[in-house]
């Protein structure tokens, strides 16, 4: 066990525990993890362009390079993907997923991507003010739209990965841009609904796609948002 590494201090930088910038012990810690890691454990969960070294560093780097806890955090989102069949939902249609109509879904659940940023990181976009939870599960449920969110991630963020620009023999770029617009949020947004349906989604993401989010930009936000 690389106990040395369990209390290793967190540097805030955007070159902190990335291929070619580890320390010492961040390599160290890497070395072991892919010596005991299962390598069709690390093919689940990266993304089809992403290289083997890469998913593993993103692992690491979400439990502060200590080799026992990223690897328990590999585990689960293995166990997650499995037992939800990601796989599954990734060949099926949007609406399939989400058991109803996407394009109308959307007017309750404002949400799109954008492109590609300065750094060739995908832009996802959700007007977060905008969402109304009643409608949303009116037209659908929480269950449903976690089939949508495997579809979301594992094709169309998949396919935005892989079209990305790229320079000849670089790394493609697996992190991710969010913008979140706030106009129009209120109290209706606090309530058991929404809050239920954002927790689902963080608790999922954080699992299965640790260290992805590269940046997040909030704008339009009330005083209520604090």
């Amino acid at each position: 066990k690389m106990s040395d590494h369990r209390h290793l201090p967190i540097v805030q930088t955007d070159k902190w525990g990335i291929k070619g910038h580890l320390t010492e012990l961040q390599q160290q810690a890497y070395d072991h993890f892919r010596s005991v890691v299962r390598e069709e454990n690390l093919n689940i969960a990266k993304f089809r362009v992403e290289s083997l070294e890469n998913v593993s560093l993103r692992f690491l780097r979400a439990r502060n390079f200590n080799v026992d806890n990223a690897l328990q955090l590999l585990q689960e989102c293995v166990d997650r993907k499995t037992s939800l069949n990601s796989s599954y939902w990734a060949t099926k249609k949007p609406d399939e997923c989400a058991h109803c109509n996407v394009e109308a879904l959307k007017k309750w659940y404002p949400h799109a991507q954008f492109g590609y940023d300065k750094f060739n990181r995908p832009v996802l976009f959700e007007h977060s003010g905008a969402v109304d939870g009643n409608a949303i599960y009116q037209m659908t449920t929480l269950e449903h739209l976690i089939n949508y969110h495997w579809y979301s991630m594992e094709t169309e963020l998949n396919a935005m990965f892989e079209n990305a620009p790229c320079e000849a023999g670089a790394d493609p770029i697996i992190s991710t841009c969010v913008v979140i617009d706030l106009q129009g949020f209120n109290m209706h947004h606090t309530s058991s609904v929404v809050l239920d349906h954002v927790k689902a989604m963080v608790a999922l993401d954080n699992c299965c796609y640790p260290e992805v989010l590269g940046k997040m930009l909030v704008i339009n936000a009330p005083w209520l948002a604090g």
